[in-house]
């Protein structure tokens, strides 16, 4: 297990300029828009992500064989990778929905009102160093006029502490939405080598914030439909549903999706960690040259039955 993510191993990045292509999909993050593709990255890490998190829903699915030395049924301390959370921003933002859709909730011309009320998006921020931004936002509501909330994190890549319940050869995150941050990491510098074999500029959270987006994001991109006079469409995300509530009124609330998304962005940090690891002993040596000094593969800790 990797106490950190290994630096350039989490897909790629790339401007808008380099891809040559309309804006479709970018963030408009640093200094100029880019796209990120979380692909590339060792043992295709993405593609493993991408599915392991589809199977286990909001990401709690167990760790297999990665820890080593439990016989039956064990409570322990694992240090892994995780997102600390450096600065954040909440926002109180009265609304009133009626006013806003002039009396009709289906005005084409406005948005869903999911989106108006529920918001997560995220991505990768690309400075000096690597981070990911999160934006949640949540409505509570009553008869249509009440209070969303937003609020905007910056996320940094590093090293946690997660209990752990382990029987036998599997582990379970216990606290996988709160871990201890034990140290921020220091390998996270914007890489602007150009990886002719992945056609971008390597990144390190580029496939956590990426598998994370397609499970989560919900947030409206409007086009008018060409020749259509006043008809517009909306692409919208699905994960506003399972935290809506008073459903049967014409303007439902929501609850905070923000422990939820950090659940799944963290269970996505180990996860990486752990892919990365899964490999042969000089593989592993190249992986610990992109880590901070002095960190390993392999720790031990004392557990208790």
């Amino acid at each position: 297990m990797a106490p950190q993510l290994p630096r350039g191993l989490g897909g790629i990045w790339l401007t808008m300029d380099e891809i040559n292509a309309p804006y479709h999909g970018a963030r408009r993050t640093g200094l100029a828009p880019n796209t990120i593709y979380p692909q590339g990255a060792a043992n295709d890490s993405s593609t493993q992500l991408a599915k392991w998190l589809i199977e286990s829903g909001s990401g709690d699915a167990p760790l297999i064989d990665s820890i080593r030395g439990c016989p039956d049924h064990c409570k322990a301390k694992l240090r892994a990778p995780a997102l600390a959370a450096t600065s954040c921003r909440t926002q109180l933002v009265p609304v009133n929905y009626r006013q806003a859709n002039k009396g009709s909730l289906s005005n084409l011309r406005a948005p869903p009102l999911s989106l108006d009320s529920f918001v997560v998006t995220a991505g990768l921020a690309l400075n000096e160093r690597e981070s990911i931004y999160l934006v949640t936002g949540y409505a509570e509501q009553s008869d249509c006029v009440g209070t969303l909330k937003l609020t905007s994190c910056t996320l940094e890549s590093a090293t946690g502490e997660y209990d752990v319940d382990i029987r036998g050869n599997v582990a379970y995150l216990e606290n996988a939405g709160n871990p201890t941050i034990i140290a921020l990491a220091n390998n996270t510098a914007v890489d602007h080598t150009w990886a002719a074999g992945h056609d971008g500029h390597p990144a390190t959270l580029a496939s956590v914030v990426g598998v994370a987006s397609q499970r989560w994001e919900g947030f409206a991109m409007q086009y008018d439909e060409p020749g259509v006079a006043g008809l517009s469409h909306f692409t919208i995300g699905t994960a506003w549903s399972r935290f809506e509530y008073n459903s049967e009124l014409e303007c439902p609330s929501y609850r905070d999706p923000r422990p939820d998304v950090m659940q799944s962005l963290n269970s996505l940090m180990v996860r990486s960690a752990a892919l990365a690891a899964a490999e042969n002993a000089s593989y592993a040596a190249f992986l610990e040259s992109r880590m901070d000094e002095g960190l390993s593969f392999e720790s031990s800790t004392t557990g208790y039955m």
